[in-house]
């Protein structure tokens, strides 16, 4: 007894067999219930995205809470000697040079921002919170990646905030007085 509603064409006061009539019910409700179920595919992907993500977060805190309390402090302490040993070492392979272009570079500019002449201090080229004096950074155009010098902190924030844009950097020194 399996018609299809669209194969059927019925006369007015045409009485069906009550099988057909609850096939077509229950093919409509079927056909309902996957159409609420595709709709409501991507919600539930993201529900159960953001469950496995939540469990994962926690797993690795759990984690490195064990780690911290089997070993303490102490890779802190073997990472800070590592970088004073050659502290440019992560930058390069970071930015992809070879360490004794960055090493060149400092030379050249004998330790100092190349733009406000301010004394760097390798002790602090590692990434620091907020902006400090002497921090070295290592500028680098944001398009092709290609490394342009080391500036200190608030140098590279500088034109950071300027994303590069040259247009921009003349009107702020054009507005600061310059021509």
């Amino acid at each position: 007894m399996g018609l299809d509603p669209g194969e059927v064409t019925m006369q007015p006061g045409t009485i069906l067999p009550l099988g057909i009539l609850k096939n077509w019910a229950e093919q409509a409700r079927d056909d309902a219930d996957k159409r609420m179920r595709d709709l409501d595919a991507p919600r539930r992907n993201a529900d159960v995205q953001a469950e496995k993500k939540a469990r994962r977060k926690e797993y690795a805190r759990e984690h490195q809470r064990e780690y911290r309390k089997k070993y303490g402090d102490a890779h802190k302490k073997a990472e800070h000697e590592a970088h004073l040993a050659n502290p440019f070492a992560r930058r390069a392979k970071k930015y992809d040079v070879a360490e004794c272009e960055l090493w060149g570079m400092w030379y050249a500019a004998s330790g100092k921002c190349q733009i406000c002449d301010r004394q760097l201090d390798l002790a602090k080229l590692e990434p620091g919170r907020g902006m400090r004096d002497g921090v070295v950074c290592v500028d680098h155009d944001h398009k092709t990646g290609r490394v342009r010098s080391l500036l200190c902190d608030r140098c590279n924030k500088g034109l950071g905030a300027f994303d590069d844009d040259l247009d921009l950097l003349l009107r702020a020194a054009k507005l600061l007085g310059y021509k």
